[in-house]
Formats: structure tokens, sequence, C-alpha cells
């Protein structure tokens, strides 16, 4: 079952959550060793990702957190260089924004299914180039593809 509560979470980190977090991952980061150490042997796992925070507890729980700026830029500077770059002490997550609500997300997709939208559940580039972003884009084929459109070449 998910909750989205409505109340902030407040926690503390400490150094050793600081020294003892993993680089890349959401569970054992520094962010993820505290939220483990102060809820317990109830927390199951926990998923730091940039927008959201997802608490999972035992039998089926699951709570959504937002996630701030200052904790985001932590978090991308910790996995980048290993280097926290706060100091210990008390922080707080924010209830889930509301464009990130399960309610909000579930009224957009209605909306574009009501629209008859087939790019749906494709990422936005899918719909803008038909490619995806992995794939290189040589500048030299565009600019051939547009001299040919045009009956140049």
């Amino acid at each position: 079952m998910l909750v989205e509560p409505k109340r902030p979470f407040k926690f503390t980190i400490i150094q050793w959550d600081i020294d003892n977090g993993v680089r890349g991952d959401p569970m054992n980061c520094a962010l993820g060793r505290c939220f483990q150490r102060m809820e317990g042997p109830k927390l199951l796992e926990v998923r730091v990702l940039k927008h959201v925070v997802v608490f999972t507890y035992s039998g089926g729980i699951e709570k959504r957190y937002g996630n701030t700026k200052i904790l985001r830029e932590a978090l991308i500077r910790f996995d980048a260089t290993g280097e926290w770059g706060l100091p210990p002490g008390t922080y707080t997550l924010p209830p889930v924004n509301k464009h990130h609500t399960c309610e909000a997300m579930r009224n957009r997709a209605r909306e574009r299914r009501a629209k008859g939208d087939v790019y749906m559940y494709m990422q936005p580039f899918a719909k803008k180039t038909g490619k995806s972003p992995g794939r290189q884009i040589n500048p030299r084929l565009i600019k051939l593809k547009e001299m040919r459109k045009k009956g140049t070449n």
C-alpha cells in the first residue's frame, strides 16, 4: 500500500553515515544509511531518487517523501566524488510535491489517454525524433538529408 504523508520527515545524519555510505547505491548511500539507522529493522528498503525518497516497510507499506534541492545536490556530489558536502546535522524531507503525487500522475495519464496520445508510455524524445538518446547523430548526415529534401544534391 502506497502512502504519501502530509507531514515532513525529520532525520539526523551523523558522520558514521557519511563515512560508510556507498557511492551510486540508493540503499546504502549516506542518506540510505541514515534512514536504515533511524527506522531500524522495520525498514526493508529505502530508494533515494532524484525527486522522491521511497521507504518500504514490513507489511508492504511504502511511504513517499519529496527530496529537497540541497539534499539532491549533496547526493549528486556524493555519487560523483564520494564527498558529502553538507555538515552532519538534522534535515527534513518534505511531503511529495503535488506534481509527483500518484493522484496527479494518474490524472495526467487519464487526460493523455482521453486525447488519444499514442506516445503516452514512450519517452519524450521518441515523439520528436524517433531515435533513442544513445544513438549518435552525425550533423553531416542531417545536412545531407536537408539538401536532398531541397533537391540541391
